[in-house]
């Protein structure tokens, strides 16, 4: 998930540098689209953390259902 919000905030930043690189917009332009896409990286932070959140409950529900098949004390000794 880092390499994925990592990856996010790269493209925001060139993002946010071509537009001012390409324009001559004002500062509340560009601060206001550089708010949008900031929002639209948590947003998407939000649903992967939420996505693994549900991935890992299904993994420890899976193991919980599934006995550990290690040998006890007793096993052991035999």
């Amino acid at each position: 998930m880092k390499m994925g919000i990592n990856l996010a905030a790269k493209t925001l930043q060139r993002n946010i540098h071509e537009l001012i690189q390409a324009s001559a917009c004002p500062a509340v332009v560009v601060r206001a689209v550089m708010e949008q896409e900031l929002q639209a990286v948590r947003e998407w932070e939000a649903q992967e953390v939420e996505r693994e959140k549900a991935l890992l409950q299904k993994e420890l529900e899976a193991e919980k259902e599934t006995p550990a098949e290690t040998p006890t004390a007793s096993e052991k000794e035999d």
